[in-house]
């Protein structure tokens, strides 16, 4: 509820871009937690854990709000239904390749998981430049 409340006092398809950023930083910095916090408490890891989960939660959020906002305002109300079920199809189909895509990274011998995780986050980074020229 609160990502829609900036969504609506911000153009939409800058926030899909921040929020993408914000959202890949977070995974990037989770993916590093491991290596970093080695040898402290566990239950503090844990602590630093859930609590990035929960920021990353709040940028997801974001990111799928302002592009059903982004669609509301760009498409008229017959196009909007077909166009918010092609961005939600896109959103879970991307959701199913990227479980396949970080298996077969995981499963090479010279990476481990959060070299995966780093890929995917880079990926993101650049997949969000694009969006950033649309206007």
């Amino acid at each position: 509820i609160f990502s829609g409340f900036i969504i609506d006092l911000h153009d939409p398809l800058h926030c899909f871009a921040i929020f993408s950023m914000l959202s890949a930083t977070a995974v990037i910095v989770n993916s590093q937690l491991n290596a970093a916090t080695r040898g402290y408490d566990p239950e503090g890891r844990y602590a630093v854990f859930a609590t990035l989960q929960t920021i990353n939660m709040f940028f997801q959020a974001g990111i799928f709000t302002s592009g059903v906002k982004f669609l509301h305002d760009h498409f008229r109300s017959a196009q909007y239904g077909r166009s918010l079920v092609i961005y939600s199809i896109g959103g879970r189909c991307g959701s199913i390749l990227s479980g396949v895509v970080m298996g077969a990274v995981v499963n090479a011998d010279y990476l481990v998981w959060g070299d995966g995780v780093m890929i995917a986050a880079i990926l993101c980074f650049a997949s969000v430049l694009p969006v950033m020229l649309i206007k």
